[in-house]
């Protein structure tokens, strides 16, 4: 073998040793990618199946009118804060927003019924279900109610167990995706006492 073929030989293993490497490089780059892609197709679907979607609306059957708040989506709704105000003034509970409202002497109260589900920081609510901030039954209270919603406005601050955030209220149409929950329990909405006799 001549000294020519000879480097001719050396020139391209020692092209081919710097090729090799780049190549191996690349390979593993496109895994890399491959993985990162699939570990976040992974983390969108537990997303899309642990996500709720909280909803707020009044109800309205006959002599019944009340606050409810559904859980439309497919995993639970963590509440961290609930904010009820009347006339733009945070409520400590529902039982005194309710007092606020109804409250008249003139008013009978012969067959009213109020339900107040308990929707605190720390309530779940379960995909599928619904809560009731409060709901009124009997034909004097529900008339009362229907004319003071304008005043009235509930505001829920709520995560999945993913720690994805939103807030929806009665005035939004639609959830808004934020950051965090406030969590501020100087302005939640606290249990209500026992209603004992009940807004006269």
């Amino acid at each position: 073998m001549s000294g020519t073929e000879s480097r001719g030989i050396q020139k391209d293993g020692s092209r081919t040793s710097r090729i090799l490497p780049i190549c191996a490089l690349l390979i593993s780059a496109v895994a890399c990618a491959a993985s990162l892609y699939q570990l976040r197709m992974a983390s969108s679907s537990m997303s899309a199946q642990t996500w709720p979607y909280v909803t707020i609306g009044w109800r309205h059957a006959n002599d019944e009118i009340g606050i409810v708040i559904n859980n439309d989506g497919l995993g639970p709704a963590l509440i961290r804060d609930v904010l009820l105000t009347v006339d733009q003034k945070n409520q400590h509970d529902a039982v005194s927003a309710l007092e606020q409202i109804i409250r008249k002497p003139t008013i009978k109260t012969d067959g009213a019924e109020v339900r107040i589900d308990v929707l605190v920081r720390g309530s779940v609510i379960r995909a599928g279900n619904a809560a009731n901030i409060f709901l009124v039954r009997g034909a004097a209270w529900a008339n009362r109610m229907r004319a003071a919603q304008s005043r009235i406005n509930l505001e829920i601050c709520y995560c999945s167990i993913l720690g994805q955030c939103w807030i929806n209220s009665l005035t939004s149409v639609v959830p808004r995706e934020v950051v965090e929950c406030a969590e501020d329990d100087s302005r939640g909405l606290k249990a209500p006492e026992t209603l004992t006799n009940g807004p006269d």
